[in-house]
């Protein structure tokens, strides 16, 4: 399929162009599409998402993108993306392009090291595999656009699941607090010890953090997840508000959960095999 028009450019202003499920989805507040483009040397329309445009401008009062060449480059290369399952039947390509389209946005990374030459070479790697993502994404819109009647039972399910998880949310099941997202509570404690022990220690008695990495945050909490010891949380903003409640000091960013330095990703083995061990013992 060709992508060189763009579907989206004839949303709006046109009353209803689109069936309200899938409509709201690839627009924002005040009808605001969730890409825009920036146009470059040759021509080509650079796809961003607004919300991570929008969040990277605040941040650094900056209108100027990292790395904008490779964040380029990743885009094209990602709208080239087929989305071609093993088994291609259409309903298996329907549900590629599904699961595209409902995936968390990404902001821009947040990254700050000690060793700049590692922050520069991290950034410029990060923003060429960010941008294929955000090239995909927009691929994978242009296809539903083009194609609403065959994706609309799709997304008024997804809308119906989606109020069926809000409805749940008002139980006795909502988070609060980082606590809450463990399974059991004999881990809670268990799992504190673990960033006080790795060398040099993240967090100290009280919790407080005292590291020089905060991906580290991230990548324990990320193992925690995948042992099934914590809940998966999708909202970052929250993720970053229990992080922050929970370990005083702190301060990150929830860019920074989907951001991770190469020197925190370090620690991911020990990390992993700390957790592996502590469940085992607790078991």
């Amino acid at each position: 399929m060709s992508i060189t028009s763009n579907p989206f450019e004839t949303l709006l202003p046109r009353a209803k162009p689109l069936p309200a499920a899938i409509h709201k989805r690839v627009t924002r507040a005040y009808g605001e599409l969730i890409f825009h483009g920036k146009r470059i040397e040759d021509g080509k329309l650079i796809r961003i998402l607004n919300e991570a445009y929008d969040e990277h401008r605040n941040r650094t009062g900056s209108h100027i993108i990292p790395f904008f060449t490779k964040y380029s480059e990743g885009v094209l290369e990602g709208m080239r993306h087929d989305f071609i399952p093993f088994i291609d039947t259409p309903d298996n390509r329907k549900e590629l392009i599904i699961n595209e389209v409902t995936q968390e946005i990404y902001l821009f990374p947040n990254v700050k090291s000690d060793d700049k030459e590692e922050e520069q070479a991290y950034l410029s790697e990060y923003m060429y595999h960010y941008g294929k993502q955000v090239g995909k994404l927009y691929k994978a819109w242009c296809i539903v656009v083009q194609n609403p009647d065959f994706f609309l039972p799709d997304f008024i399910a997804l809308d119906q699941q989606s109020n069926s998880e809000n409805e749940a949310l008002k139980g006795p099941n909502i988070f609060t607090k980082f606590e809450d997202l463990f399974y059991d509570s004999r881990y809670i404690e268990a799992s504190l010890n673990i960033l006080r022990k790795i060398e040099p220690a993240a967090v100290d008695e009280n919790n407080f953090y005292i590291g020089k990495l905060k991906g580290v945050i991230s990548v324990w909490q990320e193992e925690l997840e995948k042992a099934k010891i914590i809940k998966p949380i999708h909202n970052a903003y929250l993720l970053a508000q229990f992080l922050n409640k929970k370990f005083p000091g702190l301060n990150i960013a929830r860019s920074t959960l989907y951001s991770i330095s190469g020197r925190a990703n370090q620690y991911r083995m020990e990390l992993r095999g700390m957790v592996l061990e502590m469940k085992t013992n607790l078991r």
